[in-house]
């Protein structure tokens, strides 16, 4: 299971579990240090990340070590808007290119300008500024859309427990055939999955029969949240990377921690079998972009 450190935290005052809002500089470079450490080297930004590319590139001592991947939009932006975007994202980064440049918004290749747009993003990489292009897409029929259409080198999906959407064997397929890099986000669901029960917002109220299977399932195996979690995630060989968010360098320590441990005892076959039992299709809980919490 490889790890990829999510950064939207470092410049937003991000997810629904983060009661601490964004993670103060000094505790950035810690946490970097320790990536560094425990053999992170994917760092996951976005232009739309408040600051987050800034800190970044005040902060990373060794820039040569990480490969950086960064998400932008191309609407309405000429060739030389864009490129001037990409430069100052590199110059705020620290970083001469890019690992990879994700179009943020899936739509921006589903839609009327798509061929215009994948244009742009591959002039990009023509010019060197990337080394892999490719999209962070919400569903499964928009990445299917795009695979049919364009040749993209890395695709970044949500998937946790909850939501094994883009699992499913036709997809996988697709992704294996054209030798597509997968990246895994809100493996927590923003964080929802590690809260205290008793303390979900009255929004989750709803969603009591699609959480009570998952703690009842971590009841069965004797298995704390992050304990499934991860677990989960460890069984998913299709996965290249999880993007990991975290507020705090003790986070990151669980998660590195509990994964050593969870190696010395795998889930057997039939775990998996009840792991995907426990997925549900209800976007009103595993998409966050439809979350009424205030």
């Amino acid at each position: 299971m490889q790890l990829a450190l999510g950064t939207a935290q470092f410049g937003l005052d991000y997810g629904i579990s983060n009661q601490q809002g964004k993670v103060e500089q000094s505790a950035v470079k810690a946490i970097l240090a320790y990536a560094l450490q425990q053999g992170i080297h994917t760092l996951d930004t976005a232009i739309a990340y408040g600051n987050s590319e800034h800190v970044l590139g005040k902060n990373i001592q060794h820039p040569e070590y990480f490969n950086i991947i960064s998400k932008l939009s191309v609407t309405d932006l000429t060739d030389k808007e864009l490129t001037d975007q990409v430069k100052q994202s590199c110059q705020r980064l620290n970083s001469p290119s890019l690992y990879g440049l994700l179009l943020h918004n899936a739509d921006e290749l589903t839609g009327k300008d798509a061929k215009q747009n994948y244009q742009k993003l591959l002039n990009l990489k023509t010019l060197g500024f990337c080394h892999k292009i490719g999209v962070s897409v919400y569903n499964p029929e928009q990445l299917l859309t795009i695979l049919e259409n364009f040749n993209v080198d890395l695709v970044q999906v949500p998937c946790n427990i909850l939501d094994q959407r883009f699992l499913a064997t036709p997809i996988q397929q697709k992704l294996e055939k054209y030798n597509i890099e997968v990246h895994a986000r809100s493996l927590f669901l923003q964080g929802l999955l590690l809260m205290n029960r008793e303390s979900l917002p009255l929004y989750f109220h709803q969603f009591q029969y699609e959480l009570e299977r998952f703690y009842l399932y971590c009841q069965q195996h004797q298995y704390s949240p992050i304990e499934a979690c991860l677990s989960f995630a460890m069984m998913q060989k299709a996965i290249d990377y999880w993007v990991v968010g975290i507020t705090e360098l003790n986070q990151l320590k669980e998660i590195t921690k509990t994964i050593k441990e969870l190696k010395s005892s795998p889930l057997s076959e039939n775990s998996n079998k009840q792991l995907a039992s426990i997925a549900t299709n209800q976007l009103n809980l595993i998409n966050p972009s439809y979350w009424s919490t205030s």
